[in-house]
């Protein structure tokens, strides 16, 4: 014996999708929004650590490892992530004198040079 639906149980059905399809398509464009906003803060980074001299095959073949050893979770992985962290904490505190947190300050340099792996 099969179910019958009400055909106002059935609109009612239908307009819950239709308002999660909406849902989606407003997700999908915050997730596009953030993306864009991440790529930005991306760029930035590169180029305030003078990340763009470097040549570009040598920069992503590096992403490249990156990515590889995240995904391999190496222990490389936890130094980079406090390097990173430490750098884009300084970016964030804006109580620093400037010389402190410009691209060229000694913890900066120090940040660049304690990722920098042959």
């Amino acid at each position: 014996m099969t179910k019958k639906l009400s055909i106002k149980k059935v609109l009612s059905n239908q307009n819950k999708l239709t308002d999660v399809q909406l849902e989606i398509i407003k997700l999908q464009e915050k997730e596009k929004a953030l993306q864009n906003e991440i790529a930005i803060n991306f760029s930035s980074v590169l180029s305030n650590t003078d990340a763009l001299c470097v040549p570009h095959d040598v920069l992503v073949g590096g992403i490249l490892n990156i990515v590889k050893s995240y995904k391999e979770n190496t222990p490389a992985i936890g130094e980079w992530q406090q390097a990173g962290a430490t750098f884009l904490q300084g970016k964030k505190s804006s109580k620093k004198p400037k010389n402190q947190n410009s691209p060229h300050s000694k913890d900066n340099k120090t940040i660049a040079s304690n990722t920098h792996h042959d």
